[in-house]
Formats: C-alpha cells, structure tokens, sequence
C-alpha cells in the first residue's frame, strides 16, 4: 500500500472521461462510491531507477513487464535494458521469443512468461512454472535468484 500511495502521488495528469471513459470507485459489492479523476492509465514522473530502488526498499521484486510489446516497454521506450537497471525479471508474452530476448539482455535476468491479458480468453494462454517448497513471496524470490534449490521451469 505504501508503493501504490507513491505511484499514485506521482501520476500526472487528469483523466479525459470523454475519451477513456470514467474511472469508477466501486466497493465490493459494485456500489458506485466515486470517481477519480486522476490519469490512472498515464505515466508517473518517478524515473525508473528511483522506482527500482524503491521497490526494493519495500522489499519488492522489480519485474520489467511486456519488454516484447511495441509500446509501453522499457524496450520500446528506450531501445534496450541499461545493465545498471537492476529488475530482478523481465516479462515477456510469447514463449516463442524467450531465445530472442535472452539474447538482447544486457546481463543474466530471470525471465518469466505471463499473458499480460486484457481479455478473459486470454487469462491463462502463457505462464511461468516455478519450483517451490511452498506458495509465498519469500518462496518466489528465491526462485528468481535461482537459490535453495528454487527456481523458474523452463520447459
């Protein structure tokens, strides 16, 4: 919650309801409690490294997502991935490009396959397998940095 309240506090702009629709505040229930105004969808005026430190501040992991989309990647935003960013993974959607985008990283990083869904059918249609002893965040973290015996399948 401390990472989102400071993303939050860092997006810029005020959403155009005319052009992408409102941005409703619902509860549980799907009550109508508001609308926020912000521009949920923009971009944040955080730079990418302070965003890294601070993710690992709050003891996060920082995944680089969709670095194979033509747009809205530190890919396609930069060209390539500084080797002083310091993501513990990349993200990409197409398992086909897994050798493709080995190549193009600067140092050894975790890779994980996710569908980056933006449609129910498309829930599901690539994932990353893990091996764990048991389902948590500290399980996983081990698995990214391939130690105790955790680690990503890659099969």
């Amino acid at each position: 919650l401390k990472f989102q309240k400071f993303v939050y506090d860092h997006l810029e702009g005020e959403n155009d309801e005319d052009l992408f629709g409102l941005q409703i505040i619902a509860d549980e229930k799907d009550n109508v409690l508001g609308f926020n105004k912000k521009m949920l969808i923009g971009a944040t005026n955080i730079p990418i490294e302070d965003c890294i430190k601070k993710i690992h501040r709050y003891n996060g992991l920082a995944i680089a997502s969709h670095i194979d989309r033509d747009s809205f990647s530190v890919i396609s935003q930069l060209g390539f991935i500084p080797p002083e960013l310091k993501f513990d993974a990349v993200e990409i959607s197409n398992i086909e490009d897994l050798d493709v985008y080995k190549f193009q990283l600067p140092i050894p990083i975790p890779i994980i396959f996710n569908s980056d869904a933006h449609r129910l059918s498309e829930i599901g249609r690539i994932y990353t397998k893990f091996y764990l002893k048991k389902t948590d965040f500290f399980e996983l973290k081990l698995a990214f940095s391939n130690s105790k015996g955790r680690k990503i399948l890659y099969d």
